[in-house]
């Protein structure tokens, strides 16, 4: 895709409104892209290391026998939004930083 005469590419933020209009900003220049793409791959590692923990602790039979039935539904829709939280890191690692 172009944009004001350049091609979209890594470095910059993408985003799809909900009618489909696409809208990317070029952040070279802006922001230290080394930088950024290290907070967000730590966040992304973070994000998976309580992403397992919570997992194990669902699949852990103990657990969700005798736990309240709220925590354990609070459980699974943490683990939920955790993974669509996984997911749209992912995507922006990918397009920010090109992995």
């Amino acid at each position: 895709m172009k944009l004001g005469g350049q091609t979209a590419e890594a470095g910059a933020a993408h985003s799809v409104l909900a009618d489909g209009t696409e809208v990317i900003v070029p952040l070279g220049g802006l922001v230290d892209l080394t930088k950024e793409c290290g907070k967000l791959r730590t966040e992304l590692e973070q994000l998976d290391t309580q992403l397992q923990s919570l997992s194990k602790r669902l699949r852990n039979e103990g657990f969700t026998s005798r736990a309240p039935k709220t925590v354990v539904e609070a459980e699974q829709k943490k683990e939920q939004e955790w993974t669509k939280r996984r997911a749209q890191l992912t995507a922006k690692v990918r397009s920010l930083c090109g992995d």
